[in-house]
């Protein structure tokens, strides 16, 4: 009956994130809805389906959460231990050292078969859409921008110079561009997941330069460490902190952290340190009190003005290690690293790096150093994700956003974002955890704006029957 209405949706991007909303559109999206729809994911990387943090191809990657928090189902954060146990033969192959090994709930898990869980929960996404009618597309191009078409919905434009016309568009972009991309040259890696750095003989050199001390530093040293590295790493960072451990123990409970209702990052701050030493006192870990914390971050930061949020962009170095945390068993091993001199954390931040011979001569802040290494690998992490403006220009209106609780960047258009695509107009928006969450928020959002349109067409066709009657 329905057949001249039709809805197109777009997702930009195609890495965890696009993978983790397609799942929950794959749930959400009427089954009995008559309105033929069409997905199509716009994609021109090598990690499809899993994007760069889960693509690395090697077993000393592993979670930084433990497998029980993974899930991609907001409703079943334990559901890739399910996966674990159901279907081992989707993994064990994956490499040697997983032929004899089992993982438990509260395991972190190499990323390689993280990777291989969301390849599957994307295969079975599509398989669920299209028993709905629903067809997925994969567009092998990189989307150039984004604009209003002229009567209506949104045009995406491509790097093959075509275009797509879509109804809804979703930013699935993960991470923009890194930090420091433009050191290069001679014995310089711009990343540990380089497939240089991963094929490099570690055991037959001595000494390499690390720039950045956040979560990229740790996966480059347990790369190191696993590779027999014996010589000596020396670490660069602007501000010289490092990753704090998780928790081993058992859950711990504490009274719900409640922001208060004050426009001030110095009091909210104020107010988070008070809580910490207050659980403290009861013997509460400081782990449980930053978890509890959460749940409201985000709300919290959209509420206040622009000037007390870029105040609170300050500590976000200081959140990042006590927030985004790392097995014990890694942290004991930076620990021992550095009690034996092999590992060296130096405050000062690299502005440019050249080699010469067996030395890198490093600009830093305020003086230069002439270090001696053999190697230096770049781990600085990502700048502030600008994809957005870059996409789409005047179409995200960031007062809309704030009031927004569907994640919808423009009053006027079908437009959304989720993940590090946010990272621009959120607090923090990275993990797995908020990602799912933004899902299922976006799925439910798309699914009630169809039945909408379906119900206002059926309407329309009703009334107009009336009147040929």
């Amino acid at each position: 009956m329905n057949q001249s209405v039709s809805k197109s949706i777009v997702i930009v991007g195609g890495g965890a994130s696009a993978t983790l909303l397609l799942a929950e559109l794959s749930t959400q999206l009427n089954n009995s809805s008559r309105i033929p729809t069409n997905i199509y994911i716009i994609d021109d990387s090598q990690a499809f389906k899993v994007g760069l943090a889960y693509s690395i191809d090697h077993p000393s990657f592993i979670l930084n959460v433990a497998a029980k928090r993974m899930g991609a189902w907001h409703q079943k954060p334990d559901d890739f231990v399910e996966w674990l146990t159901k279907y081992p033969y989707l993994w064990r192959n994956l490499h040697p050292d997983f032929l004899h090994v089992n993982f438990s709930a509260k395991d972190f898990v190499p990323r390689m078969i993280y990777g291989e869980y969301l390849r599957w929960i994307f295969d079975n996404a599509v398989a669920s859409c299209a028993e709905k009618h629903i067809r997925v597309y994969k567009v092998t191009a990189r989307a150039t921008s984004v604009r209003a078409a002229t009567n209506s919905g949104l045009v995406i434009e491509l790097s093959s110079k075509e275009s797509l016309l879509a109804d809804t568009v979703i930013l699935a972009t993960g991470n923009s561009e890194p930090k420091h991309r433009n050191f290069a040259g001679k014995n310089i890696f711009p990343s540990p997941y380089h497939p240089e750095f991963l094929q490099q003989d570690w055991r037959k050199l001595n000494s390499i330069i690390v720039v950045g001390s956040g979560l990229g530093m740790v996966d480059a040293v347990q790369h190191l460490a696993h590779q027999n590295f014996k010589g000596d790493i020396q670490v660069f960072s602007r501000h010289g902190l490092t990753p704090l451990p998780h928790l081993e123990s058992s859950h711990q409970d504490c009274i719900p952290f409640k922001f208060p209702s004050v426009k001030s990052a110095r009091k909210i701050l104020n107010a988070v340190r008070k809580q910490i030493d207050a659980n403290a006192n009861r013997n509460i870990f400081w782990q449980t009190t930053i978890n509890s914390l959460r749940q409201e971050t985000n709300n919290t930061w959209l509420s206040l003005p622009s000037r007390e949020q870029k105040k609170l962009r300050r500590v976000l170095p200081w959140w990042n290690i006590a927030r985004h945390r790392i097995p014990t068993s890694t942290y004991d091993l930076l620990i021992k690293l550095q009690k034996e001199g092999r590992l060296t954390i130096i405050k000062g931040e690299v502005k440019q790096a050249e080699h010469h011979g067996d030395y890198f001569l490093l600009n830093l802040t305020h003086t230069t150093a002439l270090i001696k290494a053999e190697k230096m690998v770049i781990c600085s992490g990502y700048c502030y994700n600008h994809q957005l403006e870059k996409l789409c220009g005047n179409l995200v209106d960031p007062e809309f956003f704030c009031k927004s609780n569907d994640l919808k960047l423009s009053n006027q258009h079908e437009l959304y974002a989720l993940g590090p695509a946010l990272g621009n107009l959120l607090f923090e928006t990275t993990a797995i955890n908020e990602i799912r969450q933004q899902s299922v928020k976006i799925a439910a959002a798309i699914s009630e704006q169809m039945q909408a349109q379906e119900l206002s067409t059926n309407q329309k066709l009703s009334t107009n029957l009336e009147a040929f009657n």
